[in-house]
């Protein structure tokens, strides 16, 4: 998985995103592609752990 798109914050929804990046990473042994994450701005400065990724471009709406 390339892209990560996060429409709109809601925990229910978000509650996996850290351990998607940290299992992401693990699995890759620092191989893996960048990961694009398209979010409004609001959801990324919600989620916990969201630079974890030193390979991931953030796209952010306005």
């Amino acid at each position: 998985m390339d892209n990560l798109f996060f429409t709109h914050h809601h925990f229910d929804h978000n509650i996996d995103y850290p351990c998607f990046l940290l299992c992401r990473w693990d699995q890759a042994a620092g191989h893996g592609s960048e990961l694009n994450v398209y979010s409004p701005k609001q959801t990324l400065e919600e989620l916990p752990l969201a630079n974890v990724s030193p390979k991931k471009t953030i796209r952010q709406s306005a």
